[in-house]
């Protein structure tokens, strides 16, 4: 049901944003245009979780503060 929702929200216009998460299972509950799951390795799976694996190199009012 979850994911139903978060499809609908985008269906309407709505933005995602997706950090990263702890296991890459949870990916999965995003929804996708073709219906394929999002797949990846999460953070705590990562074998460089703790340097370099995610930086945000551009300003954007949405991370500031």
């Amino acid at each position: 049901m979850f994911r139903a929702l978060l499809d609908e929200y985008v269906k309407q216009g709505g933005t995602l944003i997706v950090f990263a998460q702890q296991h890459g299972y949870e990916f999965s509950v995003l929804p996708t245009p073709d219906g394929k799951p999002v797949t990846g390795y999460g953070w705590a799976e990562d074998q460089s979780c703790r340097y370099r694996s995610v930086y945000i190199d551009t300003y954007h009012q949405i991370l500031s503060g």
